[in-house]
């Protein structure tokens, strides 16, 4: 149907014209509510399947805008109007809302399914089939009714041709708003409060109430499907149905990750899911299904604890970080601690484990040589008044993650050693190999030792399925003799059914300590891992690679690795089409390539800020759900503005110009604060980000319109939201999985920087 027809069919200013306009705007708006908090309950989900690994995060968010972009194609491709495009408008949520059922479902089914031990890591294909298969399918409705409310907008309710250049940023504002407060309800209200299932069923029910009085028909059938809604909502939760589903789904998908045990408590908190397990008459404690500790268990923790204190010359104040209440706070007391400093992020932790600990255990709760600190690792040793430690204890799990790399860094490690008596001892340790340090092995662990050397004179590790590396001053205690460590042993009292002098034989074995520094002394050209180049993360899933997944991916991330060296060509061929732009330009090539860039430079900002934002705040879930909710406040805010200056008659060519300059400076700034060199501004950038995108967003949409080739709305609508999700797509997983880790933060901003000062030049000369 031509343009010119459709206000034929649809008057331009019907009556109620203002209700139906706002019901239809909440309608868009619930759509946007809805997509943000699948995209976060199916994350989280996704972390507890594959056991917390970051990796997951970068391959959600490709998933989840790949189907995005495939929706809009789909949709645009369809160029639906009339009466087959409000039946399409009104049938899709019902079909989306059943795709999301299904794959929630699907979600706790996945261990077991996919053949991964306990606790194991998931090679990268696997990882990456599993979460395009859950995420993609739910978010290409996303993108097509984005693209079906666009056109029904358009044709129902914007009968005046000058309106047509504004809808882009009518839209746009409007979905980015209710993006924004479905992610402040969810982040504030339900997160560690309720399951997915009951998340996930009450952004439903918003959807249905706005469907039922948003599309026209009789005021009394949107009464009677409104109330419908509404009693099927209350029953669901007063009923208690929906929260047993949740019970009953965690303990499905506890039951195929860990079948031998008996799942005695779950719950969800703002920083990881939690159960609480038996098997036998032993507890153990999970976090993301993966193990974190298990009690009574005295001859890990025993011997542990004692390889630790023998390497201090005094343990009066020590500070751990690690299994606590059933593990070492138990030993470390027992052995002498006068003080000791329990430093964990989740209170939950020890309220769950509390009422689980033999008698013992549970008394040591009220010693009051304890200390428990619910804060951030990095937080508390930057704040934290008093005397310093004689011995800090990391038992972190590996750097898996950026999040857990923190605790990895030269940064970090200056933190600690700040907080250390002249004699004191810092303890961490990683996942390693026995006997063999292949390639991938060394620079993993090489990283490491080297960034410790950094700050510490003396590190010594052991030898083994994990290494303990051991650092403390030049004339400190640290040690690899085991025969001075068998003496110190006896010379401090300490008697142990499962540790002797001897023992210290077991981890500083001769032979095995000799080839081990030979290793680590092979190579003087390791890259440090810094908070600005947090590379161990990346050199672990390397190394992961190497032992568990295939060729090509192991090709693929060693190559990666060598960014530095291919990087500068591969920005030069994403300049390319700009180049092409200049010869041949046209409105709509200009928009469509100008958002692409546009969208993975903000996504590419996104996780860069999110990288310095835990690095700066430390990990807390509310305040990361406070950035997003910024980047989506700032999005509507642009969407809004941009909408206002189109119909104020704003020329788009002569504006857009000036926001690439504005987003390389944005790029710019964030690099100067990777690098420490202007104040802490990371707020104030995400939302800037999220209003220049909203704002060109906007703007190219108006000017996709001034095509010779007169486009119709619905087909700039799917180009502009293909090309947004598509350079996102892009952004998200390159810069999370490579360049952030290997290229570094700063260095990362700046070539966005680069790329978007090409975008203005470009868009500049095809003005002249």
């Amino acid at each position: 149907m031509a343009l010119s027809s459709l206000h034929v069919e649809y008057p331009p200013r019907p009556a109620g014209g203002i209700f139906n306009l706002a019901a239809f705007g909440l309608l868009v708006g619930s759509f946007g509510a809805l997509a943000l908090v699948a995209q976060v309950v199916f994350l989280r989900q996704l972390l507890v399947a594959f056991y917390g690994s970051e990796i997951i995060i970068a391959l959600v968010l490709a998933g989840w805008l790949a189907g995005v972009f495939l929706g809009a194609q789909v949709a645009g491709a369809l160029n639906l109007s009339g009466r087959r495009l409000k039946f399409c408008l009104w049938l899709a949520p019902w079909l989306w809302l059943a795709c999301l059922g299904g794959l929630l479902a699907m979600s706790y089914l996945i261990p077991g399914l996919t053949g991964l031990a306990p606790g194991e890591a998931a090679p990268f294909e696997l990882a990456l089939g599993w979460t395009a298969a859950l995420t993609a399918p739910g978010s290409l409705f996303v993108g097509g009714l984005f693209v079906l409310a666009g056109s029904y907008w358009r044709e129902r309710f914007q009968g005046r041709e000058a309106e047509r250049s504004g809808l882009g940023g009518s839209i746009f504002w409007v979905e980015s708003a209710g993006s924004c407060l479905g992610l402040l309800l969810y982040t504030f209200f339900m997160a560690g409060r309720v399951g997915s299932i009951q998340a996930l069923a009450f952004m439903a029910g918003l959807v249905l109430l706005a469907l039922a009085v948003a599309l026209p028909g009789r005021a009394t059938a949107r009464a009677v499907s409104a109330a419908l809604v509404l009693a099927a909502g209350l029953t669901l939760h007063f009923s208690g149905l929906a929260a047993e589903l949740d019970a009953h789904a965690d303990r499905v998908r506890f039951a195929r990750a860990h079948p031998n045990y008996e799942l005695l408590a779950a719950r969800d908190t703002p920083y990881q899911h939690l159960a609480l397990a038996r098997r036998g008459g032993e507890m153990s404690l999970f976090g993301d299904q993966s193990f974190i500790a298990s009690w009574p268990d005295p001859s890990e923790y025993q011997v542990l604890t004692l390889l630790f204190l023998t390497q201090a010359r005094r343990f009066d104040r020590v500070l751990l970080a690690g299994p606590g209440p059933g593990a070492f706070i138990h030993e470390m007391l027992k052995f002498g601690v006068r003080e000791l400093v329990y430093v964990a992020l989740d209170p939950d932790e020890t309220g769950l484990v509390a009422r689980h600990l033999t008698p013992d255990q549970a008394r040591d709760l009220d010693d009051p040589r304890l200390r428990i600190v619910h804060d951030d690792l990095r937080r508390y040793l930057a704040r934290a008044e008093g005397p310093s430690f004689d011995l800090i204890a990391i038992m972190a799990p590996d750097p898996d993650n950026a999040r857990i790399n923190r605790l990895y860094t030269q940064d970090f490690f200056k933190q600690a050693a700040s907080r250390l008596r002249p004699q004191g001892v810092l303890v961490t340790s990683i996942a390693g190999a026995d006997n063999y340090w292949g390639r991938e092995m060394r620079s993993y662990g090489l990283s490491l030792y080297r960034t410790l050397k950094t700050v510490f004179p003396v590190v010594v590790v052991t030898p083994g399925d994990r290494h303990f590396f051991f650092a403390g001053p030049e004339s400190g205690p640290v040690s690899g003799d085991p025969d001075k460590l068998g003496s110190r042993y006896e010379r401090l009292g300490f008697t142990s059914p499962y540790f002797k002098p001897r023992s210290f034989y077991q981890f500083f074995q001769p032979t095995a300590v000799e080839y081990l520094k030979a290793r680590l002394e092979s190579d003087r050209e390791t890259v440090l891992n810094t908070d600005a180049v947090p590379l161990s993360y990346y050199l672990r899933l390397v190394w992961w690679e190497k032992m568990t997944g295939r060729p090509w991916t192991r090709a693929l991330l060693r190559q990666a690795l060598e960014v530095r060296r291919w990087g500068p060509l591969a920005l030069g061929l994403l300049c390319l089409p700009l180049v092409i732009i200049v010869i041949r330009p046209a409105p709509a090539r200009i928009s469509a390539w100008t958002m692409t860039l546009t969208g993975g430079t903000v996504m590419a900002l996104q996780v860069i800020l999110i990288f310095l934002f835990q690095n700066r705040h430390g990990v807390v879930y509310e305040r990361i759900g406070l950035l997003s909710a910024l980047f989506m406040a700032g999005l509507a805010l642009g969407g809004l503005i941009g909408r206002q200056s189109v119909a104020a008659g704003v020329r788009t060519r002569k504006v857009l110009p000036v926001l690439e300059l504005l987003l390389a400076g944005l790029a710019g700034l964030a690099a100067l604060n990777a690098w420490d060199l202007i104040p802490d501004v990371i707020l104030p950038l995400v939302g800037l980000a999220g209003l220049l995108a909203g704002l060109e967003f906007a703007l190219l949409f108006a000017l996709y319109l001034k095509d010779r080739s007169r486009p119709s709305v619905t087909r700039a609508l799917a180009g502009l939201e293909a090309a947004d999700h598509a350079g996102a797509l892009v952004g998200a997983l390159v810069t999370g999985v490579v360049l952030a880790p290997v290229l570094g933060l700063g260095l990362t901003a700046l070539a966005l920087a680069f790329l978007k000062l090409f975008n203005a030049a470009a868009v500049i000369r095809v003005n002249q």
